[in-house]
């Protein structure tokens, strides 16, 4: 009698980052690819974290942008303008 497992699942970024790490290697040719895989890794994880940070600067200062705008109506036309509260000028 057979039992069947259940097919593991490979989490999806899996291939890509062992294709990374592959070409890498093939490039690089190091004589000792677990150090290197280790470096890579490391390179790639601080690079992920600072884009995160990146990203919520940008999030952050659009969030201060947008906070820091007022509208005004254009009384002639009715139109609803948005005056820059830094730039002074209409957006």
């Amino acid at each position: 009698m057979s039992v069947t497992r259940p097919r593991p699942v490979i989490p999806e970024d899996l291939p890509k980052l062992l294709h990374s790490l592959s070409y890498a290697v093939i490039k690089n040719q190091p004589q000792d690819i677990i150090s290197f895989a280790v470096e890579h890794f490391t390179l790639m994880y601080h690079e992920r974290e600072r884009e995160k940070v990146d990203a919520e600067k940008r999030k952050d200062e659009l969030i201060l942008h947008e906070k820091n705008k007022f509208t005004i109506r254009d009384e002639k036309t009715n139109e609803l303008l948005y005056l820059d509260e830094y730039e002074g000028q209409l957006c």
